[in-house]
């Protein structure tokens, strides 16, 4: 499955509306099912899957670099500023 940057952003302005949302790593978004922190936030944005290995409502600050979801030098709170680009794991990378 290949997901676009306008994909990403429309998930962003639309899933999650701004202070819709709790903060929470022990919460799962009712709509979603995605963590409702920031890597769950990443998580559900970039549509990563929730049945990926190590993976509770998305992935964790780690295994998002260490699954190759993104740079080892980025970090999900810059994902969707446009400071980021998704690492050879992300659905439709190249």
């Amino acid at each position: 499955m290949s997901v676009t940057r306008a994909d990403v952003l429309h998930r962003a302005a639309t899933l999650w509306p701004t202070g819709s949302v709790p903060y929470s790593q022990d919460h799962l978004h009712p709509g979603t099912g995605y963590r409702q922190d920031c890597s769950g936030f990443v998580s559900m944005c970039w549509v990563i899957p929730l049945g990926a290995d190590g993976s509770w409502g998305g992935m964790n600050t780690v295994s998002l670099v260490t699954d190759g979801w993104m740079s080892p030098i980025e970090h999900p709170a810059r994902a969707l500023r446009g400071q980021t680009q998704p690492g050879p794991g992300w659905p439709g990378a190249r």
